[in-house]
């Protein structure tokens, strides 16, 4: 069962930010957080990860603390093209 095929997921900056973003008193977004973290431990190891160098750059002009653990998580995707943004680099 080796060869299945893993679903491709690009993952934007929002995502970054609701899963290392510091912890909120409002609702609306701490579930947004929990249901990214849930996602991110459960369902992303089954998948192949996209990122572009758009987020990249984002995550890198984003709080020293936070940027760093973002580009952590990020160490080891899958790059997208810069160009047109669909095709991963190869």
């Amino acid at each position: 069962m080796g060869n299945e095929k893993k679903l491709k997921v690009y993952c934007e900056t929002t995502f970054w930010s609701y899963l290392n973003g510091r912890h909120t008193p409002l609702q609306h977004i701490a579930v947004k957080q929990a249901a990214t973290l849930q996602w991110w431990q459960d369902i992303a190891p089954t998948c192949e990860i996209y990122v572009s160098q758009y987020v990249e750059d984002e995550v890198r002009d984003d709080d020293a603390a936070f940027a760093s653990r973002r580009q952590k998580m990020q160490h080891g995707l899958t790059p997208l093209c810069q160009r047109c943004c669909r095709s991963p680099i190869r």
